[in-house]
């Protein structure tokens, strides 16, 4: 199989070129060269690693160095996130990229504890002796300690204070220079540790890792610039089929074409007011059963009039034919909608979805304009995760692994965060977990190659580098979902599917083996298990080789004792 990232290794090293301090740290950290490098380029690149050729300031040849990448890069859509992580540990490394900025100062309630040891130190050391005019029965605690403990543990303690604290204070010192603080910040956090030591400097290096979250966050967010504006450029130059000939099309789309489709999407959303012309739309986003219910029966009295051999099922099929807005919104991405619009009218759209889906038969996979059906959306955190919803949908034949026409499955929505707070985090980590309990599968691949592990793998990624493991899984704890369902289905093995994880149990069907290499199991028709993850499993399967017996004459020697 070709490299896909070695086919783009000219158009990569020309892009590089342009960024000649940025290869100067690859040369100086992920290359281990200890001279003074006056200049470098890239020669070349694969998924393995980067060729570097660098001179020095003392003159000479040219030399090459390569640089390992690890883990190997998956493909091509890895170059430019994994460049800009190893950028960023390169020059905070060496020293090259500005510490942040940390400008804001907070007093930690553990202070207390430092106040009160303190406060008890000068309690016992100055408390007046019983035969001194001062002396009170207060004091009487102070004398007990003071009599009975060994001679050198109250010295010890203010040598400690002595010393420890105005190390810490000029640590303190140094880290408010090298973050930049304000004037005043920074004497409070120099003063506070002089006085009390420990609390301050922990809440300082709290703050350092709030400065630090930030800064990786805007790199992030240079990455997803970077990628619009790459959009942006092939939009601009009229790369594909314009707008209206997607619209038209119900093909894959990627690259620019996805682009353009998306931006348009993004851009136009159905208006009540306007395009809900008919009185179906407006019973449905109303709740209006019972008008519903009048309408579906005109309609199907003219399929009557019109001679239709099934009437109930024309109708059906023009209910499912139904699209609203300029986004072709279906009938049930319509009823999620009101729900979200109208909060107050949930029960009652609740009923007219029942109504479609029980009594009418009406299919749920219908699709908007970006293909997306509405348990896509139901689950995708954008605009909402709705889990009651979802849960109907899916009991009738709703497929969590439904791909959109640019590939992305609801996972690579919910994967996407739009936010870092806590209740995007948290309705993002119940939508995974919804996703991986109803068969949901994270590599299902896009149609420009991007999986929703690799979005989650890569910002978890991103977060340990600048973290550590412990508050990368805690500031992105949809990876810590992943790892959890990974090793549920790993010690399910062969017991469950190897796409969608269900276990076989119940009044399931059996699972089936692959009829090639007979030890991965799949779900039994009608469920699509297989041919989803055949794109997968067919680098690894190999034909399953028959154990061979020994044989005499023709009996069998295996069982022979």
């Amino acid at each position: 199989m070709a490299d896909p990232v070695a086919s783009k290794s000219s158009f990569l090293c020309m892009y590089m070129s342009n960024h000649p301090d940025t290869l100067v740290a690859y040369v100086k950290h992920w290359g281990k060269v200890a001279d003074d490098v006056s200049g470098a380029k890239m020669t070349s690149i694969d998924t393995n690693g980067m060729n570097l050729t660098y001179k020095t300031k003392a003159g000479g040849p040219e030399k090459e160095v390569r640089v390992q990448f690890d883990p190997p890069l998956l493909g091509y859509e890895e170059v430019k996130p994994r460049l800009i992580s190893m950028k960023v540990d390169a020059e905070e490394a060496l020293g090259m990229a500005r510490a942040p900025q940390i400008t804001t100062f907070r007093l930690p309630l553990s202070i207390w504890v430092t106040t009160s040891l303190v406060a008890s130190l000068l309690y016992v050391t100055y408390a007046p002796q019983p035969h001194t005019p001062n002396f009170s029965p207060a004091f009487i605690p102070a004398n007990y300690l003071r009599a009975n403990l060994p001679g050198y543990v109250v010295p010890a303690a203010w040598w400690t204070i002595v010393l420890v604290h105005p190390l810490e204070a000029a640590y303190a010192l140094y880290l408010s220079v090298r973050h930049r603080m304000p004037f005043t910040i920074g004497l409070c956090y120099v003063l506070g540790t002089l006085v009390w030591g420990f609390p301050i400097l922990n809440e300082l290096r709290h703050q350092r890792q709030a400065a630090r979250i930030e800064s990786v966050l805007k790199a992030m967010d240079a990455l997803k610039q970077a990628r619009i504006l790459e959009i942006a450029r092939q939009l601009s130059a009229g790369e594909g089929r314009t707008v209206e000939q997607l619209i038209a099309s119900n093909d894959p789309l990627k690259g620019a074409e996805a682009g353009r489709l998306r931006q348009w999407f993004s851009s136009h959303h159905m208006t009540p007011a306007t395009d809900l012309k008919d009185d179906f739309g407006r019973a449905v986003f109303f709740g209006l059963l019972d008008v519903l219910q009048e309408d579906i029966i005109g309609q199907t009295q003219k399929h009557v009039q019109r001679g239709a051999p099934d009437p109930r099922a024309a109708t059906v099929r023009d209910i499912y034919a139904m699209r609203w807005g300029p986004t072709q919104v279906p009938v049930f991405n319509l009823i999620l909608l009101s729900m979200l619009m109208l909060p107050s009218m949930r029960a009652q759209h609740f009923a007219v979805a029942r109504f479609l889906i029980t009594d009418m038969k009406v299919p749920v996979d219908g699709t908007d304009l970006s293909g997306a059906q509405a348990l896509y959306h139901a689950i995708s955190t954008k605009p909402a995760f709705e889990p009651e919803y979802a849960q109907l949908l899916h009991d009738v034949g709703g497929d969590v692994n439904a791909q959109n026409w640019y590939g992305d499955s609801a996972a690579a929505e919910i994967a996407m965060l739009h936010g870092y707070d806590e209740e995007a985090m948290r309705g993002a980590r119940d939508a995974l977990a919804w996703f991986f309990a109803h068969g949901g599968n994270v590599d299902v691949r896009n149609n420009d190659g991007v999986s929703a592990r690799w979005v989650m793998s890569n910002s978890h990624q991103q977060m340990m580098q600048h973290l550590g493991v412990t508050r990368a899984l805690k500031k992105v704890p949809l990876w810590d979902v992943v790892l959890e369902e990974d090793k549920r289905r790993k010690a399910l093995g062969i017991k469950a599917c190897a796409f969608c994880g269900r276990g076989q149990g119940g009044g399931a069907k059996p699972l089936l083996l692959c009829s090639r290499c007979k030890n991965t199991a799949y779900c039994a028709p009608p469920r699509k298990c297989q041919r989803e993850d055949w794109k997968q499993h067919k680098e690894r399967c190999k034909p399953c080789k028959p154990e061979r017996s020994s044989t005499y004459l023709g009996v069998s020697l295996d069982n022979e004792s």
